[in-house]
């Protein structure tokens, strides 16, 4: 995915409209509440926060920050042999 379409995707997920997954199309609501399926991880170590998203239907995973496809959560805060 270039920049144009990571940046415009990282929008499209940040919006408060935004109920179903990016990949699968599944929606996120739970009918009659104001609850969500969408899993939240964070990482220790790293960000106090959600870091990451994950549909529960596909387990597909995105960064928060950049709204890209996360095949390995733990690689981007590995340092040195310290996590």
């Amino acid at each position: 995915m270039d920049r144009k379409n990571l940046r415009a995707e990282k929008t499209r997920l940040e919006s408060e409209d935004v109920k179903t997954c990016p990949k699968c199309g599944e929606s996120w609501e739970v009918p009659g509440t104001i609850y969500s399926r969408l899993i939240g991880i964070e990482v220790r170590g790293g960000y106090d926060g959600v870091n990451f998203w994950e549909c529960p239907d596909c387990h597909t995973r995105w960064s928060r920050w950049t709204g890209a496809e996360v095949t390995d959560l733990f690689f981007p805060f590995y340092k040195g042999g310290k996590i």
